[in-house]
């Protein structure tokens, strides 16, 4: 997909939030992003940090990164609070 790609797709959703759950995951997919973009991905600490996000997600790690990151701590999701004003 490419990393200037995701940068246009994370613009319009900033702009233009989500109304459910899915919110949730952007966020923590943008927080990848930002990692990417400042090449955090290319060393060790960067890549414990990413694999720590992913670890949030709903699937989780899956086997393979979960035995090579044995010290992964899954992040924290940001809380997330429904508005239904926004949404009628």
């Amino acid at each position: 997909m490419g990393l200037k790609n995701c940068l246009i797709i994370k613009t319009h959703f900033t702009k233009f939030p989500l109304m459910t759950y899915k919110q949730v995951y952007f966020e923590l997919w943008s927080k990848i992003l930002d990692l990417m973009v400042k090449d955090y991905h290319l060393n060790d600490e960067g890549l414990l940090q990413i694999v720590n996000i992913k670890a949030g997600f709903k699937m989780g790690l899956n086997n393979n990164l979960f035995e090579n990151f044995l010290k992964s701590k899954p992040e924290i999701k940001p809380n997330y609070n429904i508005n239904f004003d926004l949404m009628n």
